[in-house]
């Protein structure tokens, strides 16, 4: 991104120091591309228990946010998906060998200091010509998955 560096509110700053704000006093504000794109899963078993835990995130880029003018910081982590389950005990495994109970939910939260509704924008796919630039965004949707699962 390349444009007017802003002072605190949010005026221009006279780069040259010629005292007119021209092109001249434009710099490179960042770039929409993230120094590094991160996952992390983790997952945790006790007895009958299991617990799962996916972390993604991305560091070092910028976001042009056309409903703020303005261009931030786009770091952020995100806790993808957090699941728990558990296996029933069976006394008799006859017929049925198995029971598993399962809890997940998904986009919990996102620790961002982008002011927008969602750091990780993509409005217009991979087009290179939008790449960064959030057109309005939506948030991400959380959702909560509860399912049963049986082995016979």
């Amino acid at each position: 991104f390349y444009g007017f560096d802003k002072d605190k509110d949010g005026n221009p700053i006279d780069m040259t120091g010629e005292g007119d704000i021209t092109d001249a006093d434009k710099v490179v504000l960042g770039s929409p591309i993230p120094i590094i794109r991160y996952s992390l899963g983790v997952e945790a078993r006790w007895k009958a228990f299991r617990a799962e835990a996916m972390f993604t995130g991305a560091a070092g880029h910028k976001i042009y946010n056309l409903h703020e003018a303005s261009v931030e910081d786009g770091s952020y982590v995100r806790l993808e998906r957090l699941g728990v389950g558990y296996t029933v005990p069976l006394r008799k495994k006859k017929v049925l060998k198995a029971i598993n109970v399962i809890v997940g939910a998904n986009n919990l939260f996102t620790v961002s200091n982008y002011s927008g509704y969602n750091p990780d924008v993509n409005s217009f796919g991979l087009s290179a010509l939008s790449n960064g630039i959030d057109y309005g965004s939506y948030p991400l949707m959380r959702s909560v998955t509860a399912g049963v699962t049986l082995r016979f």
